[in-house]
Formats: C-alpha cells, sequence, structure tokens
C-alpha cells in the first residue's frame, strides 16, 4: 500500500505544503485459493463459423413476423355491414370470380388509371402440410394449357425432336424455336447448337433413344411423360408450352405449411367467360398436387391487375 505521501501547492496558494502521515502497508493475504476460484469462472468463448447465411434467412425473428403476417386468419372477426368499414375489425368480403374482375376492371377505366389492357394476375395461398402434420409438400411447378390465349408478355424458347417432318413443321407453325430430328442432335453433340438457349426440350418417342445421348447436356430438362415434355401430339405440347399458364408452388421460408402461388391467366380486354374458362383450368391444376389428407388444400385466392 502507500508507504507515505506529500501535497504540494502552488507558491501564491495560502495552504502550506502539507505532510500526510505515513499509511502502514496492509500485510493481508489473499484467501487460499481465491485466485483459482475467480480463474476458473471464467468461460472461455468459442466462435464457431457457421458459414455463410442468406440474406433471407438473416434476423430470423423479424422474417418470422413477417410470414406470420402472410396468413390471414379471421375466424373470430364478425361480417361487415355496409360498404365502408376498417378491413383489420372485419372479414374481408368475399366474391365470385365475375364480381372481382369487374371490381378490378372499374380500378382500371380510362378516368383512374387508364390500363383496359392490363394482365389479370392470380394469387394463389395453399396450405402446404402433407399427409403427416410434420410434413410438408414439396415445392411444385405447373404449365397449363388453356382454352383461350393471351399475351403473357413471356418470352419461352422450345426445342422439339421428332423423325417425322410433318411434325417438325406443326411444331414450327404453333411456336417452336426450333423442330429437326438426328441433324439437331448431331448439331448439338458439336456445339453448333446449345442446349442453354432453350427453356423448354418437347421429344416425339420415336427418336427416344437417339435423345438419351444428350442426358448428360439435358439435365433436368431431359423429357418425361409426367412433365409433358413426351408424347406423340405435338401440335398439343407446343401450344401448351408456347401458350399456356406457368405457375410456380413454393414454400415460405420460415412457415413450411405457408405456400404461395404468383402467375397470370390473361388480361382485362378478354370477356368474364375467357377468362374465367383460363382460371378454372389453372385451379384444377393446382388440385391435381394436392397432399393425401383431409381438409383444404387453398386456403384463399386473390384477383389483381398491375
Amino acid at each position: 500500500m502507500f508507504r507515505g505521501l506529500t501535497v504540494i501547492l502552488g507558491s501564491n496558494s495560502i495552504l502550506k505544503p502539507v505532510n500526510v502521515a505515513k499509511i502502514p502497508s496492509c500485510g493481508y493475504a489473499a484467501r487460499k485459493g481465491t485466485r483459482e476460484k475467480a480463474r476458473k469462472k471464467k468461460v472461455k468463448v468459442e466462435i464457431v463459423k457457421v458459414g455463410f447465411i442468406a440474406h433471407n434467412l438473416r434476423q430470423t425473428s423479424k422474417n418470422l413476423d413477417r410470414s406470420k403476417s402472410k396468413i390471414v386468419d379471421e375466424t373470430n372477426k364478425p361480417e361487415p355491414f355496409g360498404n365502408v368499414y376498417t378491413m383489420e375489425l372485419f372479414k374481408q368480403k368475399m366474391y365470385d370470380f365475375h364480381e372481382a374482375v369487374k371490381l378490378v376492371r372499374q380500378t382500371h377505366a380510362p378516368e383512374i388509371s387508364d390500363e383496359p389492357k392490363a394482365i389479370l394476375n392470380v394469387d394463389i395461398e395453399l396450405d402446404m402440410t402433407a399427409a403427416k402434420k410434420t410434413k410438408f409438400r414439396e415445392d411444385f411447378t405447373g404449365i397449363v394449357s388453356v382454352p383461350h390465349r393471351f399475351d403473357h408478355k413471356e418470352y419461352r424458347t422450345i426445342l422439339v425432336f421428332s423423325k417425322e417432318l410433318k411434325d417438325q413443321e406443326i411444331a414450327m407453325n404453333n411456336g417452336a424455336t426450333l423442330a429437326g430430328g438426328a441433324e439437331v442432335i448431331k448439331a448439338i453433340q458439336k456445339g453448333d447448337v446449345s442446349l442453354h438457349e432453350f427453356k423448354y426440350v418437347l421429344v416425339n418417342p420415336d427418336i427416344l433413344p437417339e435423345v438419351s445421348a444428350l442426358r448428360g447436356l439435358l439435365k433436368k430438362k431431359y423429357p418425361n411423360i409426367k412433365d409433358g415434355t413426351l408424347g406423340v401430339d405435338i401440335a398439343y405440347m407446343v401450344d401448351k408450352f408456347a401458350n399456356g399458364i406457368v405457375y410456380h408452388a413454393k414454400k415460405d421460408d420460415f412457415i413450411k405449411s405457408f405456400g404461395e402461388i404468383h402467375t397470370k391467366i390473361g388480361n382485362l380486354e378478354m370477356n368474364e367467360d375467357e377468362l374465367e374458362a383460363n382460371f378454372r383450368a389453372l385451379i384444377q391444376n393446382v388440385l391435381s398436387f394436392r397432399p393425401k389428407r383431409d381438409g383444404d388444400f387453398i386456403r384463399r385466392i386473390l384477383v389483381w391487375s398491375p
């Protein structure tokens, strides 16, 4: 401890130098084992590297709250009365398809947004729970042949393989980008034609043995009956992939039981019956992926235009 302390003040100070009495040093020692116990209390913190975390998985709690807000549960809400009400306090009003389309048309009239040819979008919310409550349906993709064509604003490249020249002509007339037989297969093997240029590959079974040589290059694009990319009706296949509705059902990253589909079924210049026919074709195709369990697969459907 301190052996002694002298305080010196300035020369102009009234106070005089003061000699502080010597303070005796403390002769007490630390209790035996105190330092050792203190060392044991110190916990070594190990930093574990977990690797790269995708941006949509960071701030998990915030993202989880955002995911929960997507699920609409209006079980305990009363029915709305009148045309003006607070949506947070009452159940959302349900419309049949024709009524919903008419309301969208009103918002796109010339005196409002002036978009009479706007694309009509459909958002479908799904319950992805599988037969077992702890399991969930995998994401899936579908393509639907529609009874009424519309400009979907997408550029789709289609490659068709067939030995028959007639099928090749039909394919090109219906919207295929390239159609051919063994000569196209050889061109791909030489590198003169790239499969990356084509989004869909359609094959007639008569040339499937030759196409199997491209299995390593085609990968997920390799034709099969389940996806509708292998068949004898070339005209129907090309029309379906060139003009049909393409959709993707994806589970939420945090709530696996919640899935969404965002797609389009036509535009507002089409009449309600044409739009409804396309809508029904889409819903029937989505329901074909329904898990084998009781309860609804489709939670809610929203119809809107940008």
